[in-house]
Formats: C-alpha cells, sequence, structure tokens
C-alpha cells in the first residue's frame, strides 16, 4: 500500500511539474515571439477581411490587400489596444469586423501576439 501513495505522488510531481510550462502566459509568450505578418496575420486578413478592404472596395478607405504597408496604417507596433485593426476585431470603440463572422478567439489572440510583439513583416 505505501508503494502505491508513493508511487501516486511521483505521478502527480511529474503532472504539476508539466503543466507548469503550458501556462496561458507561457503560451503567450511563445506565440509573441513566432507572430509575423506573414506567417500569422496575413492568412487571417486573406480569408477574412480582403473581400472588402481591397483595392476596389477599400471600405473604410482601408486596403488591407495592399500588404503590410496597409495594415501598418492601422497598426500601432507594441500596442494592440491603440490599434484600430485589433479594436475592430473586438469591436471595442469600433464596429465590429468582420461584421457577419468575427474572429475567432485564436484568431484575435494571433493578430493581438503579433502587434504586442512590435507588427514585424517577417
Amino acid at each position: 500500500m505505501r508503494f502505491f501513495f508513493l508511487g501516486l505522488i511521483a505521478v502527480s510531481v511529474c503532472v504539476v511539474s508539466r503543466t507548469s510550462f503550458t501556462t496561458p502566459e507561457a503560451m503567450a509568450v511563445d506565440l509573441e515571439k513566432a507572430s509575423t505578418y506573414n506567417k500569422d496575420v496575413l492568412p487571417i486578413l486573406e480569408s477574412n477581411c480582403f473581400s472588402c478592404h481591397n483595392a476596389k472596395k477599400k471600405k473604410a478607405g482601408i486596403d488591407l490587400q495592399s500588404g503590410f504597408a496597409g495594415v501598418q496604417k492601422i497598426v500601432k507596433p507594441s500596442s494592440p489596444d491603440d490599434s484600430k485593426l485589433f479594436k475592430c476585431l473586438i469591436g471595442k470603440g469600433a464596429k465590429l469586423m468582420p461584421p457577419k463572422s468575427p474572429l475567432d478567439e485564436k484568431q484575435i489572440a494571433t493578430v493581438k501576439a503579433w502587434i504586442a510583439a512590435g507588427a514585424k513583416e517577417k
């Protein structure tokens, strides 16, 4: 019986130590380090924003399809809460975008992490 409890304690210690490395904070830091416009943000914008915010339509005067330069106009690097792009994605102080099918939490977190990490292109 004593060996059972020792085994249970050993397993518990392993589980606790393993999960301490995968906290939400740790995952957010990893995402911030890895996030770039071309790799992470561009695919989200292509599939959700380009149909309205392109050179032809330019809804709200915004052309996201013009590349990184177009996105820079609505992003304040290292400050997601002051960036028009992020505000629109969460509907804070701006119209929620995209209006008919908002981004999921993971996509929003990706854009936020990218901006927070300095909004790098590559």
